[in-house]
């Protein structure tokens, strides 16, 4: 990974092309969603992981070194995962359909 603003982003959606686009497949085929809401979804954390990213440099420009210990950024996913729940939850998410057939969120 490029440890710049524009590579970091260039890295997570190329990693959502291709491995996130293979489990989203493999896991629509066992969880209660369509495969279109399925991938809705993970353009939906696409666009939200670019926002996040620009979040999390603007909050490294707050360190005297601009940057974060690597394991602040790896439990950036918790957060993130959060938020993606809460959005789908909500129904921010366009696209998705209704809630899943046992009554939970996706």
């Amino acid at each position: 990974m490029i440890p710049t603003l524009a590579g970091r982003v260039q890295t997570r959606l190329f990693v959502l092309a291709t491995v996130g686009v293979v489990l989203t497949a493999l896991l629509a085929l066992v969880l209660p969603m369509s495969l279109r809401d399925a991938f809705v979804m993970l353009l939906a954390v696409a666009v939200v992981g670019v926002g996040w990213e620009l979040l999390y440099h603007l909050l490294m420009q707050f360190r005297w070194d601009k940057d974060w210990p690597t394991l602040f950024g790896l439990v950036t996913a918790v957060p993130e995962g959060l938020l993606m729940w809460v959005l789908l939850d909500a129904g921010l998410v366009p696209g998705v359909g209704g809630r899943c057939r046992s009554g939970r969120s996706p």
